[in-house]
């Protein structure tokens, strides 16, 4: 948008020469909810990403965990051995059941780890 003057102008800023102060306080204005717009919009896509890579993240732990390589074998020898169709429905009622089980795995593998106890000493 051209003025009198011939100098470039912003679109939505009028131009008036009696209020310059007014001007840029209504353009600051703009500006700031333009930037708080797309902060809002920056914090969803990344809340997105993060939502997709943490399927990674998990994957890569396991990895690095050293469960991957037995539990592949153990996949694979139960595919060669055992029927493929009565492997995979098993494994997807375990799928299933995964939301239940999750949150007692802790508890399980802290019993496995403790040291056996002995007989109990009578006083």
């Amino acid at each position: 948008m051209r003025c009198r003057g011939g100098n470039e102008q912003a679109p939505g800023v009028t131009s008036s020469k009696k209020d310059p102060a007014g001007e840029l306080a209504a353009r600051r204005e703009v500006l700031l909810a333009r930037s708080a717009r797309l902060r809002d919009e920056l914090a969803d896509d990344a809340q997105r990403v993060q939502r997709g890579a943490a399927f990674v993240d998990r994957g890569a732990s396991l990895a690095r965990s050293g469960l991957l390589v037995p539990l592949a074998v153990a996949a694979g020898v139960l595919l060669v051995v055992g029927r493929p169709s009565r492997v995979l429905r098993v494994g997807a009622k375990l799928l299933a059941l995964w939301p239940v089980v999750r949150p007692f795995v802790p508890r399980i593998a802290a019993l496995l780890r403790a040291p056996p106890r002995g007989p109990r000493a009578r006083h």
